[in-house]
């Protein structure tokens, strides 16, 4: 079962940028899926993933274990969203042509995920989406030192990895696309969007603190308004039990 709880951070949730839909719709051209394929979503959160997945014309089912996400997530995207755990959907087997995890596969045991996932499909594509900050800009080489600072062993962890390993017995091809997005937003909305890092929060026993100097530094480094350069990361696997 999932340990990570999302209640306290759903609010913000949606502060976080959203993903580059090209990326997403570059790397499912590999599946070659049909309009109305079966997509389930795994960790939905509040559907930022399941929004690309609606666009793309596929009949998504988007599975959300957290309430607080789920009650975000039902107000913007118009998928069917299910009480489930990632590792146990409780959806038949061999019931989906592709199953999706967006921003959430680091956070699941990876091999109950892949047996649940490898269930839904018998054979079918897997997609899996994260955005990482792009480090190499000067600001955020500047909020990453803060980090560093406030948890000098601070580790990103799996999302910041490849998430192939554990796919790799059941898999028999796939495609790795990435797409540079750029965002606008307040600084008051950037840094409250850290509260839903529960990677960061996880790791900051102070995290209060470390808001405060990082309200601080983008005070003096910005004019109110802060552009953060992302890279949306995506992988489509072929996979077959």
């Amino acid at each position: 079962m999932v340990t990570w709880d999302y209640s306290a951070l759903a609010r913000y949730y949606d502060l976080r940028a959203d993903y580059e839909h090209g990326a997403i719709a570059e790397a499912l051209e590999f599946a070659h899926l049909p309009s109305g394929a079966v997509a389930v979503d795994i960790g939905a959160g509040t559907g930022k993933l399941t929004r690309h997945l609606l666009a793309l014309g596929y009949q998504t089912l988007a599975v959300e274990p957290c309430a607080e996400m789920r009650a975000v997530g039902a107000r913007i995207a118009s998928a069917h969203w299910l009480a489930s755990d990632g590792c146990a959907t409780g959806l038949p087997d061999a019931s989906a042509q592709l199953v999706s995890y967006g921003s959430s596969f680091n956070v699941l045991p990876s091999a109950a995920a892949v047996a649940e996932a490898l269930r839904l499909l018998g054979t079918g594509h897997v997609l899996i989406v994260y955005n990482h900050r792009d480090l190499s800009d000067p600001l955020q080489m500047r909020i990453e030192a803060l980090v560093r600072q406030h948890a000098p062993s601070f580790d990103a962890g799996a999302r910041r990895a490849s998430p192939l390993a554990p796919w790799s017995p059941f898999m028999r091809a796939h495609r790795y696309a990435v797409r540079r997005l750029v965002t606008t937003q307040s600084t008051a909305d950037f840094v409250a969007g850290f509260r839903a890092h529960a990677t960061l929060i996880r790791q900051l026993p102070r995290f209060e603190d470390f808001l405060a100097d990082l309200r601080n530094l983008l005070d003096r480094e910005t004019d109110g308004m802060v552009t953060v350069p992302f890279h949306t990361r995506t992988w489509c696997l072929q996979v077959a039990r």
